[in-house]
Protein backbone atom coordinates (compact mmCIF):
# COMPACT_ATOMS: atom_id res chain seq x y z
CA UNK A 1 0.00 0.00 0.00
CA UNK A 2 1.62 3.12 -1.45
CA UNK A 3 1.77 6.12 1.39
CA UNK A 4 -0.37 9.39 0.81
CA UNK A 5 1.35 12.30 -0.35
CA UNK A 6 0.82 14.08 3.06
CA UNK A 7 2.29 11.49 4.81
CA UNK A 8 5.04 11.17 2.68
CA UNK A 9 5.87 14.94 3.36
CA UNK A 10 5.64 13.89 7.04
CA UNK A 11 8.07 10.90 6.65
CA UNK A 12 9.96 13.70 4.79
CA UNK A 13 10.17 16.31 7.33
CA UNK A 14 10.58 13.92 10.41
CA UNK A 15 13.52 12.00 8.43
CA UNK A 16 14.97 16.06 8.17
CA UNK A 17 14.66 16.36 11.51
CA UNK A 18 16.22 13.22 13.06
CA UNK A 19 19.48 13.94 10.39
CA UNK A 20 19.62 17.67 11.78
CA UNK A 21 19.35 16.30 15.28
CA UNK A 22 21.89 13.67 14.64
CA UNK A 23 24.17 16.53 13.38
CA UNK A 24 23.98 18.81 15.86
CA UNK A 25 24.76 16.22 18.41
CA UNK A 26 27.99 15.76 16.45
CA UNK A 27 28.92 19.15 16.85
CA UNK A 28 28.36 19.16 20.14
CA UNK A 29 30.67 16.48 20.75
CA UNK A 30 33.06 18.09 18.71
CA UNK A 31 33.27 21.09 20.41
CA UNK A 32 33.22 19.20 23.87
CA UNK A 33 36.39 17.87 22.48
CA UNK A 34 37.82 21.05 21.55
CA UNK A 35 36.55 22.59 25.27
CA UNK A 36 38.20 19.11 26.82
CA UNK A 37 41.65 19.83 24.79
CA UNK A 38 41.92 23.56 26.14
CA UNK A 39 41.60 22.51 29.64
CA UNK A 40 37.98 22.58 30.27
CA UNK A 41 38.13 19.08 30.67
CA UNK A 42 36.63 18.87 34.38
CA UNK A 43 33.96 21.33 33.49
CA UNK A 44 32.57 19.89 30.22
CA UNK A 45 33.33 16.68 30.42
CA UNK A 46 30.23 15.52 31.33
CA UNK A 47 28.91 17.33 28.18
CA UNK A 48 31.78 15.03 26.35
CA UNK A 49 30.51 11.77 27.57
CA UNK A 50 26.34 12.35 27.22
CA UNK A 51 27.44 13.36 23.26
CA UNK A 52 29.23 9.77 23.37
CA UNK A 53 26.30 8.26 24.58
CA UNK A 54 23.85 9.51 22.44
CA UNK A 55 25.66 9.67 19.28
CA UNK A 56 26.54 6.11 19.33
CA UNK A 57 30.37 6.15 20.22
Amino acid sequence: MALTKPTQELWHDLKQAADLLKWSGVDLFKVATKLSEYGSGRRFSGAHENCGEHSGG
